[in-house]
């Protein structure tokens, strides 16, 4: 027999799901997304094999996108300032509302105070494995796997404890603008700057993304659906996050929303 080498990434047994609900909305007895209360699964974890245990701090936007970029808790050194990517976890975003606290990426139940990413690998901060933050295998949040929340494997899961179709828990889900009573108004809306390299090549064209203008109004999970190169795609997602909007109303209530902006690149 020869030694090979170390055995990384072992994916560990995950604990047995609590039966309540997850996440951090309505005291973590959010049930998801869906209208009627369904119970959420998944999880995740990850780490950079750090000696010291992951760093109390706030998690990154949910998003049930695909994940770009896993969070770091150690501030980045950029030698050349640009649009920078948002770092995320792969969750329902109704689950773990966002967080706009000016601190550090962490894992919200660590009690650590000295900036680490934790023992785990694959990326992310935690005890686990695959990208995301806790001590689970995935790209969501806690115990469980591949990605979401609330242990086992992944389920979106709906409203809230007994809520039902319409309930309170079912103002937390993010509406198509046919399903709510008053359509969010955009107030300000800021303009794309043009690149150099895109002046230079005289590349024109619309930019469409899809996003969320959100009950606490903010702007997020922004997603492109056509795209520009030389960086106007880039330029039209960074003038998309300084929206400025008067949230949808639901039954009296503000509530998120789900909107579709064109950004037209012309030159005169």
């Amino acid at each position: 027999m020869a030694f090979v080498g170390w055995v990384d990434g072992v994916v560990k047994e995950q604990p047995t799901p609590d039966a309540s609900g997850a996440g951090m909305a309505d005291a973590g007895r959010g049930g998801g997304q869906k209208q009627r209360y369904e119970k959420p699964g998944g999880g995740g974890g990850g780490g950079q094999n750090e000696d010291k245990p992951a760093v109390k701090g706030k998690l990154p936007q949910a998003t049930m996108q695909q994940q770009v970029l896993a969070p770091d808790p150690h501030p980045p050194a950029i030698a050349q300032p640009s649009l920078p990517t948002a770092a995320t976890i792969q969750a329902d975003p109704v689950l773990l509302p966002p967080d706009t606290r000016a601190i550090n990426y962490g894992d919200p139940k660590s009690k650590a105070t000295e900036l680490s990413s934790g023992a785990g690998t694959g990326g992310g901060i935690g005890e686990g494995t695959g990208g995301g933050v806790g001590s689970g295998n995935g790209t969501g949040y806690g115990p469980g796997n591949r990605n979401n929340t609330g242990g086992g494997e992944p389920n979106i899961g709906g409203a809230g404890p007994g809520a039902g179709s319409g309930g309170e828990a079912d103002l937390h889900r993010i509406f198509n603008v046919k399903d709510v009573t008053r359509r969010a108004v955009i107030v300000a809306r800021p303009e794309p700057l043009y690149t150099e390299e895109a002046r230079k090549n005289q590349t024109t064209g619309t930019v469409t993304l899809r996003l969320v203008l959100g009950a606490n109004g903010t702007v997020t999970n922004v997603v492109a659906l056509s795209r520009l190169p030389d960086g106007l795609t880039e330029k039209a997602i960074e003038a998309a996050r300084r929206i400025q909007f008067t949230p949808a109303e639901r039954e009296g209530r503000k509530v998120s929303q789900y909107a579709t902006i064109n950004y037209n690149f012309n030159i005169y």
